[in-house]
């Protein structure tokens, strides 16, 4: 029966990895941890509660959190991965993810641009956007991801009929499956720098490889900080890395280009972006990256006009040296970082982006030091920080964006939400033209 149990220290207890710091039994203890990883604190006790004849409090529930991971370690170290074959690819790839948090958790440089927002907005009335004065009110946990993955050679075609469908309907075949990750280890922390995630990262990889004798990859979104920390620590280690962007993010901006040369919904679009990426594929990124400029020019847009083809082109140059995709298909090695991606969702988003699970920037800790030491894959909810350079890079933009201009008065028996609505499909923003035609 759940409820509460009088043992505190026996031996037996002590076997099982029941914790004797508490009265509450093992099922509740249990119960109170699957609900925590799903619902924010106050819903997991509720629903504990209504299971037994306990009532179980938040901040008891927060604490049974943190008693059950006190053990993540011996698990990893219990089941660590088999050793490989020396072909077999060793991948890091690392991301980050941003979440809604309570003021008081926010970084001292957030706070201060949610302030001024704050500010602006009760001397200057609302914004034209009320969703301005949401921004600079999130903190970023850093994620980051080491695998095996046996090498599975693709062809561009492959990648290409797998995001865009075959080049005709009804016709090609079913393209080649990836490679797929063994051996995966995450590590997340919301509270660490990213760059101590990274270093956790490598320190794994460098276990399961100490002789570098494999192949070192990783694939990130872009990130021009976790490109630094990725190149340093390979420094650190006396290891070579070759590190890919995401090809997925490739395309986002290439649809930004496709967007200033194409009316939205002009079937043309999407088979220029299938052109162009089938271009960067095949390792010709520089002829993309000039033909968009080109383009552009050719037209006669304006800055504003060609802003997305401008942007797009400004990010080809700037990666250039992260785009070797021809030797990552025929090697067998992943170009595009689902893997991470994945956990993001699974660990941050649909846990910390929930009603009610903004907390502190500390959590509550136990009477014992039963705290895991490191990020582990499900240390989110024990552990909040933020990547200090996506951090900066935020804080930065806040600060130097302009007040909010006063609100116009909205008209007689109609509220300000329904004006500010009406007003923004009436009178669009300035800087924000309709595309131009496609050039021929």
């Amino acid at each position: 029966m759940d409820g509460l149990s009088g043992s505190f220290g026996a031996p037996q207890d002590a076997e099982l990895n029941w914790a004797g710091l508490h009265s509450y039994s093992a099922g509740v203890e249990k119960r109170a941890a699957k609900a925590s990883a799903i619902v924010p604190f106050e819903q997991a006790a509720a629903q504990v509660s209504a299971q037994g004849a306990i009532r179980l409090g938040k901040r008891q529930a927060e604490e049974l959190a943190i008693g059950a991971a006190c053990d993540f370690d011996a698990y990893y170290v219990s089941r660590l991965p088999r050793p490989c074959p020396a072909g077999t690819g060793l991948l890091i790839t690392c991301d980050g993810s941003a979440f809604t948090v309570l003021p008081a958790a926010l970084r001292a440089a957030t706070a201060k641009a949610a302030a001024a927002r704050a500010k602006a907005a009760a001397e200057s009335g609302w914004p034209d956007d009320p969703a301005d004065l949401r921004k600079a009110r999130k903190r970023t946990a850093e994620l980051a991801a080491v695998a095996d993955i046996p090498p599975a050679p693709r062809a561009a075609g492959d990648i290409l009929t797998a995001l865009f469908g075959p080049a005709r309907s009804g016709t090609g075949d079913a393209p080649r499956p990836g490679p797929k990750a063994q051996g995966r280890t995450v590590f997340a922390s919301a509270r660490r720098p990213a760059a101590e995630v990274i270093a956790d990262a490598f320190a794994e990889a460098d276990r399961r490889d100490p002789r570098h004798a494999r192949p070192w990859i990783a694939v990130i979104d872009g990130n021009c900080h976790q490109i630094e920390t990725v190149t340093r620590l390979a420094a650190e280690h006396c290891v070579k890395v070759k590190i890919l962007i995401d090809l997925i993010h490739v395309v986002q901006y290439l649809w930004k280009a496709a967007n200033s040369f194409f009316y939205p919904g002009d079937p043309g679009a999407r088979a220029w972006v299938r052109e162009q990426a089938a271009k960067i594929l095949a390792g010709k990124h520089r002829d993309v990256r000039a033909g968009i400029r080109r383009r552009a020019t050719a037209g006669g847009y304006s800055p504003a006009e060609r802003a997305g083809a401008d942007e797009c082109a400004r990010y080809l140059e700037n990666k250039q040296d992260y785009l070797g995709y021809p030797a990552f298909l025929a090697a067998g090695w992943p170009v595009a970082s689902g893997l991470i991606e994945g956990a993001a969702r699974w660990l941050i988003k649909d846990r910390m982006e929930v009603t009610g699970a903004g907390g502190a920037s500390t959590a509550p800790k136990p009477s014992s030091n039963s705290a895991p030491s490191k990020a582990t894959p499900t240390s989110t909810t024990t552990s909040t920080s933020t990547s200090d350079s996506r951090n900066n890079a935020t804080t930065t933009a806040a600060t130097s964006s302009p007040s909010p201009k006063p609100h116009k008065p909205a008209p007689p028996g109609m509220s300000y939400l329904q004006w500010s609505r009406t007003h923004r499909r009436l009178c669009p923003r300035l800087g924000c033209p309709r595309p131009r035609p496609q050039i021929r």
